[in-house]
């Protein structure tokens, strides 16, 4: 969908596709944490995990949809923005820089 033609409130260079699909990601030298993929578009992610991420901070993500037409994604982000929208709960958005 052209920029001109989206709802007033859709502001984004890139469309957002919800998800719901297992990913995992790795802090630089730490084990692979598990976590959900919320959303995910060219140009970045949003996921919900169990621990809190610094702002700023780099991980490799590898992100496993659940249709087969689409294939596994791996890439490395950087962290944006973290919510906590319920205790042990983080939403994590971050900007993808690589795509492995």
């Amino acid at each position: 969908m052209p920029l001109g033609n989206r709802p007033f409130t859709e502001k984004r260079a890139y469309v957002r596709m919800r998800m719901d699909c297992p990913m995992d990601y790795r802090r630089e030298g730490a084990p692979r944490r598990p976590a959900t993929c919320l959303n995910l578009s060219v140009g970045g992610v949003l996921f919900r995990t169990d621990e809190p991420i610094d702002v700023g901070q780099r991980l490799a993500i590898h992100v496993t949809p659940t249709l087969p037409i689409s294939p596994p994604l791996a890439a490395t982000v950087e962290v944006l923005r973290v919510e906590q929208p319920a205790p042990g709960t983080y939403h994590v958005a971050g900007v993808i820089t690589e795509v492995a």
